[in-house]
């Protein structure tokens, strides 16, 4: 019969190599559940792009997509419910831009972390970002696994 894990017991197990090593031993390899997942949440107007998105974090197991959405009011009326950690937002949308619906997220959760991605590069564009207290803009071209990981180690 399988042991039932609490989740202090999977929190030890993510955190403690010998106790992930006894976990796996007692559910038949099973790796111990990761508790302490990066929630992220993908605004992005492109169906293709949110694909790809969603892809590149996949390959960290870190990574868990908590929401996405195709545009500014979508992913505000989501924001509440998916308490994301991370936001990968698109600059321009249909209806709120990226802008002012990272504004509105970080009125709401000010720790929230929210990088623009986006195909305009301008230093304007960078300048109201980080009037917005957007941690990073990632030129579309440039999006990689690498930056993001950066981003949640470092905030920016």
């Amino acid at each position: 019969m399988a042991k039932c894990w609490t989740v202090g017991e999977r929190a030890l197990a993510d955190s403690n190599p010998t106790y992930s090593v006894q976990y796996r031993k007692l559910t038949g390899g099973q790796e111990a559940p990761n508790m302490n997942k990066v929630r992220v949440m993908i605004v992005e107007d492109q169906p293709t792009y949110q694909e790809l998105v969603q892809i590149v974090l996949s390959l960290d197991p870190q990574f868990d997509v908590v929401g996405v959405a195709s545009d500014g009011q979508e992913a505000l009326d989501s924001f509440d419910e998916a308490r994301p950690d991370l936001v990968l937002i698109d600059f321009l949308m249909p209806g709120l831009d990226g802008l002012e619906t990272a504004r509105r997220m970080k009125e709401r959760r000010p720790e929230v972390k929210i990088a623009m991605v986006t195909a305009h590069e301008e230093e304007v564009l960078k300048r109201l970002a980080s009037e917005a207290r957007i941690q990073e803009v990632i030129p579309k071209a440039g999006f990689n696994l690498d930056r993001v990981q950066r981003l949640v180690q470092t905030g920016a």
